[in-house]
């Protein structure tokens, strides 16, 4: 299963009182601030939603963020209103509220991207799979590879285009 190491290191930190508490913190304060339901699990909940991974810190993190969004539409909006081009980072403390409408957010190597309107991840493999790299190289990878790989994969091209802009620009450079 592809959520296995996020189960796997879910269950590590949780095991840490400390990250425990400050989960929770971030999520009630969160909840409080944007005047959300206490306990509303009005994404999670729903039969038809399946794409969340089985982790309880991502869930509440998608029950957060459906809500926040609800709350700012008309009251008449249906849930694909809702929903439509909303996108999410689940690994990042919701506190931050990590969430975009129209455009994914930048893909890091610990990112666990949801996307709400397909209730599906982003997952490492599907990342590199969507950068090109063969899939006889992605099958046999572990997700926690995967994501290294995948973040890594990502990464260096843009720094490549960076670096390769400011020489360019520079014109009055040593090198040049």
């Amino acid at each position: 299963m592809c959520f296995q190491a996020y189960n796997e290191s879910e269950e590590q930190l949780c095991a840490h009182d400390d990250f425990f508490k400050k989960w929770k913190l971030h999520s009630t304060r969160t909840r409080s601030k944007h005047r959300l339901s206490k306990d509303s699990k009005a994404w999670t909940s729903r039969p038809d939603v399946i794409g969340v991974p089985p982790v309880a810190r991502m869930q509440e993190w998608a029950d957060i963020a459906f809500s926040y969004r609800r709350n700012q539409l008309a009251p008449t909006a249906t849930t694909r209103d809702v929903v439509r081009k909303m996108w999410g980072n689940l690994s990042q403390s919701i506190h931050w509220m990590p969430m975009s409408i129209g455009s994914a957010p930048s893909l890091a190597r610990s990112a666990v991207l949801y996307n709400f309107e397909e209730d599906e991840c982003l997952t490492p493999q599907s990342a590199m799979l969507s950068m090109g790299t063969p899939i006889n190289m992605v099958d046999g990878l572990s997700s926690s590879h995967a994501r290294d790989m995948s973040g890594e994969q990502f990464s260096i091209p843009c720094s490549t285009v960076v670096h390769g802009a400011i020489f360019y620009v520079n014109t009055e450079a040593e090198w040049f």
